[in-house]
C-alpha cells in the first residue's frame, strides 16, 4: 500500500470514528435520524477503515467479512451480561462504542455502514492500481524463465546509456536478475552506472530522455540518480540506477549478482522463489517485493562476505 493511501485510510477512520461517538455522546442535541442511523453506519465504517489499514494486504471481501463479523460481535457482546463487561461498561468510552444495547435495526445499520467503507475501501483500491499504472508500476508480477538475448540487449543499452551520460560515466553495469544467467526474472534490464560527478549526470537529463528514459532524480535514496523506460504499452523496460564511482550501494549491486553468477544453486533457489511469489502475488508488486526482501538481505550478507574473502567486484 502506497504511504498516501495508508494516512487516507487513517484520516477517514478517525473522521467516521470522531462522528460516530459524536453522535452518541451528543445525542440529546441531535435528531434520532443522526444518532440511531447515521452513527451506527459511521461506527461500521470505522470499524473498515481500522481493519483495512491493520490488514494491508488482504483484499476488499476479506476487509468486509472481518469487519462485518467485528461489529456483529460487538452487537451480540450487549446480550452477555458477564461482570467483566458489566464493568467494561462503566467505562465512558466503552460505553460509547457499545451503544444502548442490542437492537436487531442496529445490525441493518451496521450493514449499510460496512458496505460504504467496502465501498470506499475498493475505491481506494483502484486509485492505488490507477496511480501504480500511471507511474510506470506494473500491475502484473510477470516473471519468465531467463533468455539469453537479454545479454545481447544489455550490453547495447549499456553503450547507449554510457554515451549519453559522457565522459563523467567511468562504467555501466548489467546487473539485477536478468544479467544472472539461468535466472528466471521478471523481464526488465537493469543497469548500474558510476559515474565522477553526479552533478554531471544532472546536466545530462536531457540525453537520457533522447533515448527513452524518465528522469527521477534519487527517488528516495540519496546519492542516486534514478532513470527508467517505459514502452508504448506502460510496461516498464529498463532501469538505470546511477552512483559515484565505490560507493557502498554501487558495490552492494555488483556483489551480489556476481555471487549469484558463482552460486548457480543459490540463483535457483532464488528463481523459484520469484516464481512463487509472482503465482501467490499475480497483481501485487509490492506483496512480491516484501516477499523476496528476507532472502535478498541473507544472500546480501553471503555475498559481501564472500566478496571480501575471495573475489573482486567486476
Amino acid at each position: 500500500m502506497k504511504p498516501r493511501t495508508i494516512w487516507i485510510q487513517l484520516l477517514l477512520m478517525v473522521v467516521t470514528m470522531g462522528l460516530g461517538l459524536a453522535s452518541r455522546r451528543y445525542r440529546q442535541h441531535l435528531p434520532d435520524f443522526v444518532v440511531d442511523h447515521a452513527g451506527d453506519a459511521l461506527w461500521a465504517m470505522m470499524v473498515v477503515f481500522l481493519v483495512g489499514l491493520v490488514l494491508r494486504r488482504a483484499s476488499t471481501l476479506q476487509v468486509t467479512v472481518l469487519a462485518g463479523l467485528a461489529c456483529l460481535a460487538i452487537e451480540l457482546s450487549q446480550l452477555y451480561q458477564a461482570p467483566w463487561i458489566v464493568e467494561l461498561r462503566r467505562n465512558r468510552l466503552a460505553a460509547l462504542v457499545l451503544g444502548h444495547g442490542f437492537l436487531w435495526i442496529d445490525l441493518v445499520r451496521y450493514a449499510f455502514g460496512v458496505a460504504g467503507g467496502a465501498l470506499i475501501d475498493r475505491w481506494l483500491g483502484r486509485r492505488r492500481e490507477a496511480s501504480g499504472a500511471a507511474s510506470g508500476q506494473p500491475r502484473e508480477v510477470v516473471v519468465v524463465p531467463h533468455d539469453p538475448a537479454w545479454s545481447t540487449q544489455a550490453e547495447e543499452m549499456a553503450r547507449r546509456v554510457r554515451a549519453a551520460l559522457g565522459e563523467t560515466c567511468t562504467a555501466v553495469h548489467h546487473v539485477g536478475s536478468t544479467s544472472v544467467p539461468g535466472l528466471a526474472a521478471k523481464p526488465i534490464l537493469d543497469f548500474l552506472g558510476e559515474v565522477d560527478d553526479l552533478a554531471e549526470v544532472d546536466a545530462r537529463t536531457a540525453a537520457m530522455q533522447a533515448l527513452g528514459f524518465e528522469a527521477l532524480g534519487e527517488f528516495g535514496l540519496p546519492g542516486r540518480r534514478y532513470f527508467r523506460r517505459i514502452d508504448a504499452a506502460g510496461r516498464r523496460t529498463h532501469h538505470v540506477h546511477v552512483f559515484g564511482v565505490g560507493t557502498t550501494e554501487a558495490r552492494r549491486h555488483l556483489v551480489f549478482r556476481d555471487y549469484l553468477r558463482a552460486h548457480p544453486e543459490v540463483a535457483r533457489e532464488y528463481g523459484e522463489l520469484k516464481q512463487e511469489l509472482a503465482r501467490q502475488h499475480p497483481r501485487d508488486i509490492e506483496a512480491y517485493m516484501d516477499g523476496k526482501d528476507g532472502f535478498i538481505k541473507d544472500v546480501e550478507a553471503r555475498a559481501l562476505a564472500w566478496a571480501e574473502a575471495s573475489q573482486p567486484v567486476s
